[in-house]
């Protein structure tokens, strides 16, 4: 009877073979319910409901496998580029710095026999220091840096640090996007350059030595401004947002440009600037820059008018017109403004 019990309590009570009490299957008030016929048996639901959930882990683990393999998938495209650029800028290096070498042996050798302040001197010889020191950074190429780091995380989330062994070491990458030789990244500590690279142009050069002078100043904030304060405002920036610049650094960038281009030109190119001739195709000639590169070439006649027009503006320091100038230039460009003072970085304000 006990069998009985099980069908319709909840509760089981038994009843001892022999006599006693008597279980509820024989009180009166205790009726047998009728079963009601679903066609689903309590067995069938039970396997039912573990297909179900069986189902939906299957499903699951399908979803996360295919995640795991499209970032399996984005991982090796990504290996296979930094293997490609890493390829090409082998290629690219050797003859960059044979090019740039020359340039910089000649440029020290104008710098040192037309200009007598030491102290000019000094400074405009700090680029070529500075790529010098470089050609002894086994991990210069900035794609092989890259591709190695992604072969040991296999992610392409997050981010890793690598310690460069001498604080004036930086990489190198290529750069297809505009008109200019190089351009500086602070943060990467990356130098880009331009694949067309020609070491008979005076303007590649001169670029690339301008981009050399922000690596220096960078090498000295990186070992004077604490990191809590460098760290926020170098670090990538949200999309959309302004790009910076520090004012004092520009300037003087443009002014060290200026100054060897015009003792590379032995002179023409303050001559025909100070005589407020604007012809592109004069400076081309004396620069044996490219067609393409002719807006530079303007933005530089405009900037250099303005440095010879300032007097208080030497390589030796800035001029409070000049830098205004600096200044204002950037901001119609789009860029947000700051200055360096004693704490780091304080924005400029009109």
């Amino acid at each position: 009877m006990t069998e009985d019990i099980k069908e319709y309590s909840t509760v089981t009570f038994s009843r001892k073979s022999g006599g006693g009490k008597r279980g509820p299957s024989r009180h009166p008030e205790f009726k047998r319910p009728e079963k009601k016929q679903s066609g689903i048996s309590r067995r069938n639901l039970l396997i039912g409901a573990g297909a179900i959930v069986g189902a939906g882990v299957l499903a699951a683990l399908g979803v996360r496998l295919a995640n795991e393999q499209e970032k399996s998938k984005a991982v090796g495209d990504k290996l296979a580029e930094y293997n490609k650029k890493e390829v090409e800028l082998d290629v690219f290096l050797p003859r960059f710095e044979q090019g740039y070498s020359e340039f910089a042996k000649q440029a020290k050798q104008a710098i040192t026999t037309r200009i007598k302040d030491p102290e000019i001197v000094k400074s405009l010889l700090v680029p070529f220091e500075i790529f010098e020191i470089n050609k002894g950074n086994s991990v210069r190429n900035g794609y092989g840096v890259k591709r190695r780091d992604l072969e040991k995380r296999r992610s392409l989330e997050g981010s890793s640090e690598l310690v460069l062994e001498n604080p004036n070491f930086f990489f190198y990458e290529l750069s297809g996007e505009g008109d200019t030789a190089g351009a500086f990244g602070p943060w990467s500590r990356t130098l880009r350059l331009k694949g067309n690279y020609d070491p008979k142009n005076l303007l590649d050069n001169t670029i690339i030595t301008h981009e050399l002078i922000h690596v220096a100043q960078d090498n000295q904030d990186r070992t004077t401004i604490p990191w809590g304060v460098y760290e926020p405002f170098h670090a990538p920036l949200p999309p959309g947002s302004r790009q910076r610049i520090i004012d004092i650094y520009e300037a003087s960038a443009y002014v060290e440009e200026i100054e060897i281009m015009n003792v590379m030109t032995n002179g023409q190119f303050r001559e025909l600037v100070t005589a407020k001739n604007e012809d592109v195709t004069k400076y081309r000639g004396i620069l044996n820059s490219r067609a393409e590169q002719d807006s530079t070439v303007s933005l530089l006649i405009m900037v250099a008018s303005q440095y010879y027009a300032s007097p208080k503006t030497t390589p030796r320091g800035i001029g409070a017109d000049f830098l205004e100038y600096i200044r204002d230039l950037h901001r119609k460009a789009g860029f947000e403004v700051y200055t360096r003072d004693a704490g780091g970085y304080a924005p400029v304000r009109q």
